[in-house]
Formats: structure tokens, C-alpha cells, sequence
């Protein structure tokens, strides 16, 4: 059965089937759009191909004109298909990034960290949250002791103080 905490995997650089071809259409390379597959070939820079499409339709844009904004203004199907290309590129690449170092739905709950994952923390930061009196404690990012995350119960974990991953909002 599958981990109810895993994410499915979005992204691919070879996608293999309809679905993945469409999640992974726009992607970024060395600062560009590209789309995977436009006028009967594959990796078609967007700027190159929304200029030739604008041309056919009288249209004078150059490519570079499109990286400084020039469709900005303009609510032509080319220039949504540009803007929503772009998008889907850039959404995609931030994506991978949380794909590729294997981010699970754990990772992004912010709950307080068990005795078991203290143990895998020494010497690195956590939030530190005072349950005591906040006069004289407040909450603040600290890095765990080796002592600590290997014995927190000695330390009053879960009485006098939690741990979390991020920084708790207020």
C-alpha cells in the first residue's frame, strides 16, 4: 500500500505518457523557456516560437522583445500562451527543486519534532519553543546540542519546550 505522506513525483525530464508530457510541456534551460514539443519538433525555445507565431499574424516581435516584456500589455493568444508557458516553466523548476532533495508532506507539516526526530537533529537549527513563563523566555532558532536531541525527556522536552522544523507563525 502506498505512503499516505508521499507525494507523487511531478516532474521528469523523460516523460513517458500523455500526462507526463503535459505536467512537464514547459520547463526552463540555461534561463529559457522551452517548450517540449512545437511545430513538429522537440526543446522549442518559448521566445523563438511565440515570434515566429506572431509574425505569421503581422505581428513584429523579436524574441529578445518578448524576454523584456513586450507582450506585457497585450491579451492576443500569443501573449497568454507566452505568460502561461513562463509560469508553467517557472512553477515546474521550483517544483523539481523540492522533488529532486525529496521533500515529503511531513517535511512540510510544522508540528513539534518527536524524540525520535530530535535524535536525527544534533547540531543542526531548530525553532526553540518556551512553554514556560514568557517573561523570561521567548521563542528563538537555536541548534541542538548532541546531548540533547540523544536524551530530550532528560531535558524536559514536551514540558518545558518544543522543537519544530520552521520557525512557528504567530
Amino acid at each position: 500500500m502506498k505512503d499516505p505522506m508521499e507525494i507523487t513525483r511531478l516532474t521528469t525530464d523523460e516523460p513517458q505518457n500523455n500526462t507526463e508530457t503535459m505536467l512537464n510541456y514547459a520547463y526552463g534551460k540555461d534561463n529559457q523557456a522551452v517548450l517540449r514539443y512545437a511545430d513538429c519538433q522537440e526543446n522549442v525555445d518559448l521566445c523563438e516560437y511565440i515570434s515566429k507565431c506572431a509574425k505569421e499574424k503581422g505581428c513584429k516581435v523579436e524574441p529578445e522583445d518578448l524576454m523584456e516584456g513586450a507582450c506585457m500589455e497585450c491579451d492576443c493568444e500569443l501573449a497568454v500562451l507566452y505568460t502561461v508557458s513562463v509560469q508553467a516553466a517557472e512553477l515546474r523548476g521550483r517544483l523539481k527543486m523540492y522533488e529532486d532533495v525529496g521533500i515529503t508532506l511531513d517535511d512540510l507539516k510544522n508540528e513539534p519534532l518527536t524524540p525520535d526526530e530530535l535524535k536525527e537533529m544534533s547540531g543542526k537549527p531548530y525553532w526553540h519553543v518556551s512553554l514556560q513563563d514568557l517573561r523570561h523566555y521567548h521563542d528563538e532558532w537555536r541548534l541542538l546540542p548532541s546531548n540533547i536531541s540523544q536524551n530530550p525527556q532528560d531535558y524536559h522536552y514536551g514540558e518545558d519546550w518544543l522543537a519544530y522544523r520552521r520557525e512557528m507563525e504567530s
